[in-house]
């Protein structure tokens, strides 16, 4: 699903539970009419062509899950609420938040200045690389561009790689003076926890984060979904197929999407988008992988 078909799915979603009547029955204390939450996730899906779905709300005492659509719809198989779904740049919060775990131990302090961190830390403006913070990387506010899309492997040095090819990538703006999305910036904060440990991001991701949350049933590499349902993109499978001359069968391993991981990819990244997950993961574990902490993490319950 394109990022504004979700938004907007997302919003219609929200602006039907907005309305009481339609989704409660009689009052908050009753909880949630599972009927009419399938109701709503099924006419937004419709109405906006999306192709699998989930959603689901905690009403302060009961998980409420529903799903619609395929997960796969060249295999014909139905979306459910243990589907895996790609969560993007959802991954940044993921990133953050054990990054905090970090701060609230003292092992990191938001506003010093990046290199204390990465002491080989540089980018086009040599001024600027010393004056960035790991706050102005978490808001979006470093001044850096979206990043690099270059494939720099797996391993624990892939991170490594990736930030130090940002030598060669214009700056924006001048750090703390705007606001830039930014997958680089999510990057950059994840190498800093990752130099100041001395221990690699998945790890610090499932020993801060995904452990504590007992998100037990998380994946961070392509070769751990083989155990799991996992969602396929649509459209773009089918021309793929096409064009590499399938006529029959599943997608194979190296027909994928774009921004996908590739068996040979790092799975987990803290800032860009490939993570997979269950939308109640998201709500029940977070509240509130290619191995950068952009996104392409994968999650279950």
């Amino acid at each position: 699903m394109r990022r504004r078909d979700f938004v907007t799915t997302t919003g219609a979603a929200w602006a039907a539970l907005a309305t009481p009547p339609a989704i409660l029955r009689g009052s908050r204390r009753r909880g949630v009419d599972p009927a009419r939450l399938q109701a709503v996730l099924d006419e937004a899906a419709k109405a906006l062509g999306v192709v699998g779905a989930q959603l689901a709300v905690f009403d302060g005492t009961t998980l409420h899950e529903c799903a619609t659509g395929m997960a796969n719809r060249e295999r014909g198989l139905a979306a459910s609420t243990d589907t895996l779904f790609q969560i993007g740049s959802t991954t940044k919060v993921f990133n953050a938040s054990m990054i905090m775990t970090l701060v609230d131990r003292g092992v990191l302090d938001l506003d010093r200045p990046v290199r204390s961190y990465i002491t080989d830390f540089s980018l086009a403006e040599p001024e600027w690389a010393a004056r960035i913070t790991l706050r102005q990387l978490l808001s979006m506010s470093a001044g850096l561009d979206n990043g690099s899309y270059s494939d720099h492997g797996r391993g624990d040095d892939a991170l490594d790689r990736y930030v130090a090819a940002m030598v060669s990538i214009p700056n924006i703006f001048e750090p703390g003076t705007g606001f830039g999305y930014s997958n680089a910036g999510s990057n950059v904060a994840g190498l800093a926890a990752q130099r100041a440990t001395r221990r690699n991001w998945d790890a610090l991701l499932r020993d801060h984060l995904l452990r504590p949350l007992r998100l037990e049933r998380s994946a961070t590499f392509p070769e751990e979904l083989l155990f799991h349902s996992v969602s396929l993109g649509s459209g773009w499978a089918s021309r793929e197929r096409r064009r590499r001359g399938f006529r029959s069968g599943a997608c194979r391993a190296r027909c994928r999407r774009p921004g996908a991981p590739s068996a040979a990819a790092p799975a987990i990244w803290p800032g860009s988008g490939g993570s997979s997950s269950t939308t109640a993961s998201r709500r029940m574990g977070l509240e509130s992988c290619r191995r950068r902490p952009s996104g392409s993490c994968t999650h279950l319950r």
